[in-house]
Parts: C-alpha cells; sequence; structure tokens
C-alpha cells in the first residue's frame, strides 16, 4: 500500500509541476500513473487523496495501455521493425511482441528491478538463493503466446544502466546503447559476488542502481532467454 507519507510527496510533488505549468502559461495538464498506483491495494483511496488535495484527476494506466504507449514512444524513430519490447521498470516490466511495426501480443508483468529487490533480497546483493527467486518469480509471469524474439528493444532505467556497465566492464565506447546475451550473462557472471574492483565500477556508472542493478540484470537475461533474444538495444 502507499502509505499517507507517499501520497503526501505525490500531492506535493504534483502541486509544484502543476506551478511550473502555470508559469510557463502551459494550460493542459494530464496527469497519469503506471505501476507506482496500479499495483498497490489502496489504489482508489490514493487517487482520491490526490484529487481532494491537488484537484487533479489521475489516469490510472491498465498495464495494456503501459506497454502499448512504451511500444509507440520507443519504436517511433528506431529501425526496429520486428522484435521483443521490454519496458523494464521498477514496479512492472512490459513486454510487447511486435512485427513490422505493428503489435502482435502485449502484456505486463507485476515485477520490476525494485520491487524484485524489495522482496527477494535480504542485504544489498541477492544471494544465490535469491538470485533463483528472482528468476522464478519473472519466468512465473511470462506469457508463452510471444513468439520467439532474436532482438529485444530495451526501455527504461535498467537496460541502460546495462549498456552504462556493460561499457565500462567492456572497455567500449562510452555512447553505446547496446549488448548481446553473452555479454548480459557475463556481467552477470562476474556480479554473482561483486568484490572491491565490482563495486567501485557500479558505483562509478550507475550510483543510484547499486542495490537494484543485479535483480534488473536477472530480469532482463531472463525474458532474453525466455524468448531466445540475442541482441538488445536501449531506445
Amino acid at each position: 500500500a502507499l502509505t499517507p507519507e507517499g501520497i503526501e510527496v505525490a500531492c506535493q510533488t504534483l502541486q509544484g509541476y502543476r506551478s511550473l505549468m502555470d508559469n510557463l502559461e502551459l494550460p493542459d495538464l494530464r496527469v497519469f500513473a503506471t505501476a507506482s498506483l496500479r499495483n498497490i491495494s489502496n489504489t482508489e483511496e490514493a487517487v482520491g487523496a490526490v484529487m481532494a488535495a491537488t484537484g487533479l484527476r489521475v489516469d490510472v494506466l491498465t498495464g495494456r495501455e503501459e506497454a502499448e504507449l512504451s511500444f509507440r514512444g520507443a519504436i517511433q524513430n528506431a529501425g526496429l521493425y520486428t522484435g521483443l519490447l521490454a519496458d523494464l521498470g521498477g514496479g512492472s516490466t512490459e513486454l510487447v511482441s511486435y512485427r513490422n511495426r505493428a503489435i502482435q501480443s502485449a502484456c505486463s508483468l507485476s515485477v520490476g528491478s525494485l520491487s524484485l529487490f524489495s522482496k527477494y533480497v535480504s542485504k544489498l546483493h541477492p544471494t544465490k538463493e535469491e538470485r533463483r527467486a528472482i528468476r522464478r518469480a519473472v519466468e512465473e509471469q511470462l506469457v508463452p503466446q510471444h513468439p520467439p524474439a532474436r532482438h529485444i528493444c530495451g526501455v527504461g532505467g535498467t537496460v541502460r544502466a546495462a549498456c552504462k556497465v556493460a561499457n565500462a566492464m567492456f572497455d567500449r565506447p562510452a555512447g553505446d546503447r547496446s549488448l548481446d546475451r553473452d555479454e548480459l550473462k557475463e556481467m552477470l557472471q562476474r556480479l554473482k559476488k561483486p568484490g572491491r574492483d565490482e563495486l567501485r565500477l557500479l558505483l562509478k556508472t550507475v550510483p543510484d542502481r547499486i542495490h537494484t542493478i543485479i535483480p534488473g540484470l536477472l530480469a532482463l537475461d531472463t525474458i532474453a532467454k525466455a524468448y531466445g533474444a540475442q541482441t538488445i538495444t536501449a531506445s
């Protein structure tokens, strides 16, 4: 559940955005929420509290709507006509199978890098048993009707962070926004029990994701393995 303190933070943040838009004379403000409000037990309470405090109506997107919107944004200018879109966020993961830039199937999983960390990791980085539990949690929600896809178009902070870590770990150009499955597996192998060098690398490249990067990589690798993907590109 979203706590009263969390609801208050949401209200303050929205008030700040509305003040900014008023100063810029932008009249149309559309407020929508994804897994942060969709996957909690008190969605209606939170939405009602925001409306009462700010006068703003919040549209809570369904998983299907979020998946389709992620797809539209990611594929617009990408030269990827067929594959699997994976929008791996903190609280949910949207998967969209597409061919010739048309959606074939779409779904939303109630697992993300932060929710997996919160539910399965007892310390900073997951143990062997915790890594297995994370993989099982993702596997149990994967949709079997998605066809195999050799390429994943990745959306979200986890995929961007994965590319940053790969660039640093394998001495690649800083702006490289892709990685292959072999690199992903090697990253996970080296981060099983991160030593001082690995921790320094993570702190240098993704300091704000020091706790969620490994659960996120495990989820990404589990998805890639399930659908036979060999390459991943960050949108």
